[in-house]
């Protein structure tokens, strides 16, 4: 059914046309409701339907019909306001506030029956006067507050909805829809409206009978909680009516509760004001928590039980008290630390709703006050929870590493301050408690790939994002615990494994938390205890893995063995023989073929090998060093039952053990001292002995008969394997790479030639469809691509620039460049570029002569592949910009004046920016970057800015304004922070590049957008100019920018602020961080067993 004649904006419209319209989105015919959504998306856009609207709110008799009308006119006060002239816009105001009063007119039956259209006229309403509140409609509060004559007037439930409206606009969502400026603006004009407010809501409190109202009044309270004046927050009267409705009216209590949250979120204030509303506080807290202590169930005698009880009843009502509770307490807990009752019921409470760990989001909200607990106890009120940016933490550091086995701990922390240490005593059972619960219930970690589903043990499929964050908050809070008392830590994890061993709590889910809580507190406990704990946990499941039977109970412990063992590298360094034991029980679940078993086992060696190489290296009591064993005895026993993939995996891993053998033999960077007689050199071409055997005999059989080998698909196969042997061990081996790579280079580009003629002569006969249509030219492709990243792998990590120079650039350009020009644009590998790119940075300026035929070689092949859209070839598309980057680094001069003849590489870098692939706009945003301000110094830069200037400046705004880009904010920002300093250093007159040409050409350019008038664009350009020598201030103007245009929004405000936090943190608390535990690992690599 075609509905566009009865929606044609530009005649008079019918309502019952509309209504007709509108209620066929309900019909059960889906060819009905997609004309229907049509229709009215086609009547949105039309310019004059905003001015029908007045005429369909009050001829339509459906709500749904009315709700669509009115969501239409929000739409166009929110994009079209100001093209408004003033009479329009007191029109539409009178308007809306007229509807208001009539709806509310019929009464409170009739008002409640019309509650979401009437919320959406308040919402239109909100939208202008976030738009003219206070400046041009100073009175909006007043007229609010005043339009109901008293708490029996339905106008006053309308009023509270308008008035907690605003506070979430302005409070809540503030920073999303509105600049910095104009929220800070309206909140300075809401103090001097407060009373009003606080009037309307506390007459409603204290004086309405009706409990829906007092809801949405207690409501409105929250939103404006964080603002009010702290006289009357904090005013007795108010807090004891809102402990009464906790006590008193159980219907209020959890809305009560959430007033009393926002209440305890507020900062304390110092002196005398700051005493009253301590007391004030914890009366109110201890009137509400008696209030939820008297109606838990009373099924069982301890608190905790009770608690979890009554959250298993009332989940949602537990959640309120969860955040009440922490909330509270991290404000207050110092004030309550006398009142033993009350701070042990609190937290006896807090144990009972972290026990309900089915409640997701409040498990969460405990575990973040258990983690600011720990943390509290262990440095001090002063410090818990929050590094101040003030904090020297190298003096803090230095502190807790000194006097490594006076403390608890073992990591000499420093004197535990007075306070917190009397509230550990107090908390001690509770702490215990706290313990038990977090390592019953840890999350899972990453490393852990084989999961309980469905009763069923089964191979992780996809990551849980979720639940990875959860064990990160887990995991510190509970080495905060374990640094507390690590002895009580250790009893609980060996208890419980205990039970494990004789069965009497035997399941997959406890022993695989308890391992990974064993796993998570590496690091956070001195040598002696961590060895105690790891021998005791490591013997258990040794034990277990033995005694057990059945292949699904096999798998779960041998899952927790590897990560138990991944996660102790100290130990396994300073107990070479334990790591000896423990990589033989690798070796056999490496042969285990459930699934998920081999995955882990690999993984874990490949961890224990980035970890501990150097134990690898040792002999220990055995007649030779323990790589030797792997290699010679293990190896075929390791590998039997392996897939390609996994022992290309552990080709990796090798390869970590041989760098470090290299390094402990100072392997030389000079050409004439190879070191091929070295140990190191000997493991790397034992290791690699068979592959290469295979290699070599795969080339003689490509000279004897290449038909044969390329028609053979096991064959191919198999040649791809050894490449990626091959790529695997130069990834990790590092400079010494380069004894396998004289072995072969020749003979590997030599294959890359023969595959290359190959593959052109299949496409020229049969067409482009052969390049995946057929099985053999696929895996051709495939070891054209291993054999580039060969090269590419050991370019990027030797040490011997002679032989790249010599001996690899003149074939890369003779082979591989050439076939990238002469293929099929299909056949093109994008791995050309890359290893172009790593021979760049590896030979930097000596080859800038080059330059201009590396270009010619690859950026028109490239373009012309990738022209099409944004979409396709994208790792073409990363590695063509990343090649452009490194050429601008370290060729510059050459690079720039290959630019100054050929202007389509600042077309494409400008192209770059606009993708939305996040590579490629990062990469193409910091080649922008890089490139204006190396050309500032250049003898072209002034014609350069002159030819770009408004040009760059348009591409990034439009990269800026478009919220599929907001990734790049921070890099957008610096260059357009980069061109108003190169502008403002400029005569001002200076063509293009002058400040009057920049100002004209915003001017011009930013009046297409509708939202802005031209006093906000001539504002804007003069503050950039002002604010471009702080970036941070810059930016926040940016994006203050953005949010007037309604194109933005603000949400990476505090990510630096956190990021910075963390960093601090981790660097004086043992344990949390990985790196830090891999350099505590190193340190103490020189003890033996």
């Amino acid at each position: 059914m075609n509905y566009d004649g009865l929606l044609d904006p530009s005649r008079p419209i019918e309502p019952a046309a509309f209504e007709s319209v509108v209620a066929q989105l309900s019909s059960p015919n889906a060819h009905n409701v997609v004309a229907a959504q049509e229709a009215l998306s086609k009547f949105k856009s039309h310019p004059e339907s905003f001015f029908k609207c007045d005429a369909l709110i009050l001829g339509c008799t459906s709500q749904h019909a009315r709700f669509l009308a009115v969501q239409l006119m929000e739409e166009g006060i929110t994009k079209r306001w100001n093209t408004l002239n003033e009479s329009q816009q007191a029109s539409l105001r009178t308007f809306l506030m007229n509807l208001v009063v009539s709806t509310c007119r019929g009464g409170w039956d009739a008002m409640r029956s019309q509650k979401v259209v009437l919320t959406k006229i308040d919402t239109a309403l909100i939208a202008i006067a976030k738009r003219e509140w206070p400046h041009r409609w100073p009175t909006f509060v007043r007229d609010v507050c005043t339009s109901a004559s008293g708490v029996d007037d339905p106008m006053v439930e309308n009023c509270v909805r308008l008035l907690t409206l605003l506070g979430e606009d302005i409070f809540e969502f503030g920073d999303k829809g509105m600049t910095s400026r104009a929220a800070a603006r309206k909140k300075v004009a809401l103090q001097d409206d407060f009373q009003m407010i606080y009037s309307v809501l506390v007459a409603v409190l204290t004086q309405s009978k009706d409990t829906q109202l007092t809801n949405a009044a207690l409501q409105c309270f929250t939103k404006y909680v964080p603002w009010m004046p702290f006289e009357n927050v904090f005013d007795s009267q108010f807090l004891d009516f809102l402990s009464l409705f906790c006590i008193n009216l159980e219907i209020l209590r959890y809305d009560s509760l959430r007033c009393l949250t926002e209440i305890a979120a507020l900062s304390i204030l110092s002196g005398p004001p700051g005493d009253s509303q301590k007391q004030l506080m914890v009366k109110s807290f201890r009137n509400a928590a008696q209030a939820i202590m008297n109606a838990l169930p009373h099924g069982h005698s301890a608190l905790s039980a009770r608690m979890r009880q009554a959250a298993e009843l009332d989940p949602d009502g537990a959640d309120v008290i969860c955040l009440y509770l922490t909330t509270f307490l991290k404000r207050y807990l110092r004030q309550i630390i006398h009142d033993d009752v009350l701070l042990k019921g609190v937290h006896e409470m807090l144990v009972g709703l972290t026990s309900v760990v089915d409640r997701k989001e409040m498990f969460k909200s405990c575990v973040e006050y258990w983690w600011w607990l720990g943390e509290t106890l262990l440095r001090g009120f002063e410090r818990g929870g929050l590094v101040s940016t003030g904090t020297d933490t190298s003096t803090l550091n230095s502190t807790i590493h000194a006097s490594t086995t006076s403390s608890t701990s073992g990591f000499g922390l420093g004197e535990q301050p007075p306070v917190a240490r009397q509230l550990q005593q107090k908390l001690n059972s509770i702490l215990t408690d706290v313990r038990f619960v977090l390592i019953k219930n840890m999350a899972r970690p990453e490393e852990v790939i084989i999961v309980e589903e469905e009763g069923e043990i089964r191979r992780e499929t996809m990551k849980d994002v979720e639940n990875l964050q959860l064990y990160q908050l887990m995991r510190e809070a509970l080495i905060f615990f374990t640094h507390l008392d690590p002895s009580n830590t250790q009893l609980i994890m060996t208890t419980l494994m205990a039970k494990q061993l004789d069965r009497s709590e035997w399941s997959w889910g406890n022993c695989s938390t308890l391992c990974w809580a064993v796993g998570s507190i590496s690091g956070s406990m001195n040598s002696e205890h961590e060895k105690d704990l790891f021998v005791a946990i490591m013997s258990d499941l040794l034990k277990l893995c033995k005694e057990m039977i059945g292949k699904e109970n096999r798998a779960v412990i041998a899952s927790n063995i590897m990560y138990v063992v991944g996660q102790y590298p100290r130990f396994l360094r300073n107990h070479k023989s334990f790591l000896r034991t423990v990589s033989r029980k690798l070796f056999e679940f490496m042969r285990e073929l459930f699934q998920g078993v081999q995955d882990m086992a690999v993984d874990t060696f490949l961890k224990l090998t980035k970890t501990c190489p150097e134990v690898f290296l040792d002999a220990g009591q055995e007649p030779k060093r323990f790589v030797w064993f792997i290699i010679q005895d293990a190896w075929p026993n390791m590998t039997g039952l392996l897939g390609p993939a996994h022992i290309e995996l552990l080709h990796s891993a090798m390869g970590h053990i041989i760098h470090a053998g290299s390094q402990i033999e100072n392997y030389p960077t000079t050409c004439g001292e190879l070191g091929a007689t070295s140990e190191a050199t000997q493991i790397l071409m034992s290791l690699l002995l068979n592959s290469t055997s295979l290699f070599k005999s795969a080339v003689e059989m490509a000279a004897v008969n290449f038909d044969g080998l390329i028609s053979n698909v096991d064959l191919l196969r198999s040649l791809l394997h050894i490449l990626r042997n091959f790529s695997n061990t130069a990834s990790t081996c590092g400079p010494i790479f380069i004894h396998q790579m004289q072995v072969m280079f020749d003979e590997l580009q030599s294959f890359y030639a023969a595959f290359s003629r190959t593959i052109s002569s299949a496409v020229a006969a049969h067409g482009p469809a052969v390049l995946s249509g057929q099985a053999n030219v696929r895996l051709m492709r495939l070891i054209k691509k291993e054999i580039l990243r060969v090269i590419e792998l050991f370019t990027e990590h030797t040490l011997q620039d002679s032989f790249v120079a010599q001996e690899c650039m003149p074939k890369v350009f003779d082979i591989v460049l050439t076939d990238y020009v002469n293929s099929h644009p299909l056949a093109r590998e994008a791995g050309t570029l890359a290893l172009v790119t790593a021979c760049v940075n590896r030979l930097k300026n000596l080859l800038s002569g080059d330059c201009a035929a590396i270009l010619n070689h690859t950026f028109t092949p490239t373009v012309l592949l990738i022209v099409e859209n944004t979409t396709d070839f994208p790792e073409h598309r990363v590695n063509l910009f990343r090649l452009l980057h490194a050429l601008n680094e370290h060729c510059f001069d050459a690079f720039l004046a290959y630019i100054s003849t050929h202007e389509d590489i600042v077309d494409s870098i400008l192209w770059a920016i606009k993708h939305t692939e996040r590579n490629v706009m990062s990469t193409g945003l910091e080649l922008l970057l890089s490139l204006l301000v190396k050309v500032v110094g250049s003898e072209v830069g002034e014609s350069f800015y002159k030819a770009y200037m408004h040009r760059i400046l348009t591409e990034v705004l439009v990269s800026a304004l478009d919220t599929l880009h907001t990734a790049g904010f921070q890099t957008q920002c610096s260059i357009l922070q980069h061109l108003f300093q190169v502008s403002g250093s400029v005569p001002i007159d200076m063509p293009a590049v002058g400040r009057a040409s920049v100002s004209e050409f915003f001017r011009q350019s930013l009046s297409e957008i509708p939202t802005l008038v031209p006093d906000q664009i001539v504002a804007f350009v003069d503050r950039c100019y002002v604010l471009s020598d702080s970036s941070l201030s810059f930016r926040q103007h940016v994006a203050d920018f953005l949010i007037e245009v309604q194109i933005w929004g603000g949400e990476q405000e505090n990510a630096m602020l956190r990021e910075e936090e963390q960093r601090q943190r981790e660097e004086v608390i043992p344990g949390l961080s990985r790196v830090g535990m891999e350099k505590l690992s190193v340190s103490s690599s020189t003890s033996v067993e």
